[in-house]
């Protein structure tokens, strides 16, 4: 096999990283919420994350 974009998102990870987003906005204790600010890129997410956080404390 080929590793042509080998950096690119490979669809299936990009819903399963989606899904393991919205289960910690969800069920998340504030500590699982914090590693998922910390591991996640994109700065929107972030927020919405940090948003949740404060709610929780």
């Amino acid at each position: 096999m080929s590793s042509n974009g080998s950096d690119a998102i490979k669809p299936l990870d990009f819903k399963k990283e989606v899904r393991k987003i919205i289960r910690v906005l969800v069920f998340g204790t504030p500590e699982e919420v914090l590693i998922t600010i910390v591991k996640t890129k994109h700065e929107s997410i972030r927020e919405t994350l940090k948003k949740r956080l404060k709610e929780l404390l």
